[in-house]
C-alpha cells in the first residue's frame, strides 16, 4: 500500500532497525546541525521547536491521533525527537504500531538518530549481489568527519562488525582506496587555512596526473586531494583547474575514470569522485537533481526522497528547494504535492517548512 500517486519503486524493504537506547552515538553529536556543516550554505527548513519539553511532549503523544503525530514529529528537530524518545521509553513501538500500514518508513526514519539511519542505508547499499555505489557515495561522500565517525560507531553497534572491514570486503581497487580514505575522517575542516596559491598547486597536480599524461592517469593524486581536502578547498581547486585547459574538472573525471577505462572498480572510483566534485561545487543543486531523478519516470523512488528530506532538512534542504525551482520550473513543494498524498505528503511538506515566496 502506497500513498504515492505513482507506484513506489520496486526495492527491498529498507528494514529500519529498532532504536537502541544504549547506542554509543550521542544524539547531540549526531545532530546534522551540530556537525560543522556550515559551508557553502547553511539553509535548513526545520529549526528547533521553541520551549520544547521532552517530558511533557512524551506524555502528550499518547493523546495524539495519527495526523497530529505526523505533524508533531516533523516539526521537531532530530535532537528534540531523540530527547522525546528517551523520555517516552517506547516511541519506536508507538510509531511502528500507529503507522504499520501508512507511511511507516518515513515516520520510523524520522525518529532514528542520523548516524543510525546512515548506517542502515550503508548496510542496504552493501547487501545483496554487488553494491549500490550511488547510495554508498551519497552517504559517505557528503558527510562531515564527525558524521563519518558516528556512522562507523552506529554500524558497529547495530550490525556487529566494523564498517571499515565490511567496506574493505565489498569494494576493490582504487574505489576501495578512496572509500577507506573517506572513512578515515581526515578531510580538512572548512575553517582550515588554504591559500589561492595552494589551490593552484593542487589544481596543477591533478592536471599533471591526468590530462597532461599521454597514457593512463595517476589515480593516487586524485584520491588524495578529493579524499582529504575540504569541500570549500575542492571548490577553490576546481575553479583554478578549469582555467588550465579545454576540459573542466567534471569532464576530466568522466574522461579519465569512466569513459576510457574498462575496469569496474575504476569507474566506481570515478563516480565517487564525481559525487564529491558535484557536492562541493553546489550542495543544493546536488540534492535537487537527486530529488528530481527520484520523482521522475513511472515510479517514485520514495526511499531517496524520504532519505534526503529527513537527513538534509536541518542542513541545506532550503538550498535544494531553491535550486529545484530554478532547474525544473516548479517548486519542490509542488513536486511533493504531485507525488504524495495523505500523511506522507503532510510529513514531507512539514519538513520542507513554510512555502517560499519566490524560487
Amino acid at each position: 500500500f502506497s500513498l504515492s500517486s505513482k507506484p513506489k519503486m520496486a526495492t527491498e524493504s529498507i528494514g529500519l532497525p529498532q532504536l537502541n537506547p544504549t547506542s554509543k552515538v550521542s544524539s547531540v553529536a549526531s545532530s546534522p546541525a551540530l556537525s560543522g556543516h556550515v559551508w557553502p550554505v547553511y539553509n535548513p527548513t526545520l529549526h528547533p521547536k521553541p520551549n520544547c519539553s521532552a517530558e511533557a511532549d512524551a506524555v502528550a503523544i499518547g493523546n495524539m491521533d495519527k495526523e497530529d503525530l505526523v505533524e508533531f514529529l516533523a516539526k521537531h528537530t532530530n535532537a528534540q525527537r531523540q530527547a522525546i524518545a528517551a523520555a517516552h521509553g517506547d516511541l519506536d513501538g508507538i510509531v511502528r504500531s500507529r503507522f504499520h500500514d501508512d507511511c511507516e518508513d518515513l515516520m520510523v526514519q524520522l525518529i532514528q538518530p542520523p548516524a543510525g539511519a546512515d548506517a542502515m542505508w550503508i548496510k542496504k547499499a552493501v547487501s545483496g549481489v554487488g553494491i549500490d555505489e550511488n547510495l554508498l557515495h551519497e552517504i559517505l561522500c557528503t558527510r562531515t568527519n564527525e558524521q563519518i565517525k558516528d556512522i562507523a560507531i552506529a554500524f558497529q553497534d547495530r550490525y556487529g562488525e566494523p564498517l571499515a572491514d565490511r567496506l574493505r570486503r565489498e569494494c576493490s581497487g582504487k574505489h576501495k582506496h578512496l572509500i577507506l580514505e573517506i572513512l578515515d575522517g581526515d578531510r580538512a575542516t572548512q575553517a582550515a587555512n588554504y591559500t589561492e596559491s595552494e589551490a593552484k598547486e593542487d589544481a596543477q597536480k591533478i592536471w599533471d596526473a591526468g590530462e597532461a599524461r599521454t597514457v593512463g592517469v595517476d589515480e593516487a593524486v586524485f584520491l588524495d586531494i578529493f579524499g582529504r581536502r575540504s569541500w570549500h578547498q575542492i571548490r577553490q581547486i576546481v575553479e583554478e583547474y578549469n582555467k588550465l585547459g579545454a576540459r573542466d574538472m567534471t569532464s576530466s573525471i568522466k574522461h579519465q575514470f569512466i569513459k576510457i577505462v574498462d575496469l569496474p572498480s575504476t569507474k566506481k572510483c570515478g563516480n565517487a569522485l564525481m559525487t564529491i566534485n558535484e557536492f562541493a561545487l553546489n550542495p543544493g543543486r546536488f540534492w535537487a537533481k537527486k530529488l528530481h531523478h527520484a520523482a521522475s519516470g513511472l515510479s517514485t523512488d520514495e526511499d531517496t526522497i524520504f532519505r534526503i528530506f529527513s537527513s538534509r532538512c536541518e542542513i541545506d534542504l532550503g538550498a535544494a528547494s531553491m535550486e529545484y525551482g530554478q532547474l525544473y520550473g516548479k517548486t519542490l513543494r509542488k513536486m511533493v504535492e504531485d507525488e504524495f498524498s495523505g500523511k506522507t505528503r503532510l510529513a514531507l511538506l512539514t519538513l520542507l517548512g513554510a512555502p517560499e515566496e519566490k524560487q
